[in-house]
Formats: structure tokens, sequence, C-alpha cells
């Protein structure tokens, strides 16, 4: 798994959060994939082990969960983008216009 992810989607994975990348991964995970991750689910977080973490993080890697949810991120912050733009880009240029602007793409584009 990329350093740049480890941490927050491990530690992400062991809360049971229900984040976009696990919404994804119940909907293209094959059946017994999903049974075993509605059981990991339904388990208190603290009996869910390293390796039940790992399988679920591995599932969602090999199922393009991570990459579903950047896409995503960086289509919501093509959209804000463009919100801003109409909405503010008749006023003048100033560095905090810049800043606020260039807000949504810093978001998504950061490392984690």
């Amino acid at each position: 798994m990329p350093a740049r992810y480890g941490k927050e989607i491990l530690g992400d994975i062991r809360e049971g959060k229900r984040t976009l990348m696990l919404i994804h991964l119940l909907t293209v995970a094959r059946r017994a994939e999903r049974q075993r991750l509605e059981r990991f689910l339904r388990l208190p977080p603290g009996q869910r082990t390293a390796a039940m973490v790992e399988d679920v993080a591995g599932m969602m890697h090999a199922h393009g969960s991570i990459g579903f949810a950047e896409e995503f991120g960086r289509g919501i912050a093509r959209s804000a983008s463009m919100a801003f733009e109409e909405a503010f880009g008749h006023l003048p240029d100033s560095p905090e216009k810049r800043f606020i602007a260039d807000l949504a793409d810093y978001m998504v584009e950061r490392d984690r």
C-alpha cells in the first residue's frame, strides 16, 4: 500500500468509517468478499485485527476503490472551481481571491 495513504486509510478501516472508498468497495466486491467485509464491519473496532484491516485495504486496492475516491474528489474540486469562478470571477485579482480559489485543488492534491 502506498506510504502516503497507509495510516489514514488503515485507521479509517479499523474504525469502520463509512468512507467513499468503503461504499465503492461494497458495491463492486464479489459476494464472498462483501460477506467478509460485512462481518468485519459488524465487529467492534477493538476486535478487528491488523490482518483483517489489511485484507479490507487489499480489497480496496484490488477493486480500484482508492482511485475511484481520488477521481471523485478531483471532480468535486473541478465543480467547486467552476462555481467559484462563476460567482467571484468578476472580482479583481488579489492574494485572498487566489488563496480561496486554490483551496479545492489543494484539498484534493495535498499529501495525506
